[in-house]
């Protein structure tokens, strides 16, 4: 799935499944690291949403300051 077609809902989602897959199931070295490049690009994701949102809420509260 492409970066800008996965959801923050999505990729969390898929990130709390690596982290339990690890919490839970004995993996070999190969599929460790795949695993964890995942979760690497998950986690960039979802900071990146998040960002997005902390800005947009920024914006929204000069805005509303603004009018008062």
């Amino acid at each position: 799935m492409s970066k800008d077609k996965l959801t923050f809902k999505k990729a969390f989602k898929e990130l709390e499944e690596i982290a339990n897959s690890f919490d839970e199931e004995d993996l070999d070295l190969e599929n460790s690291i795949d695993k964890f490049e995942r979760a690497s690009f998950l986690s960039q994701i979802c900071k990146e949403k998040l960002n997005e949102i902390e800005n947009k809420v920024h914006i929204i509260n000069k805005q509303f300051q603004q009018d008062e």
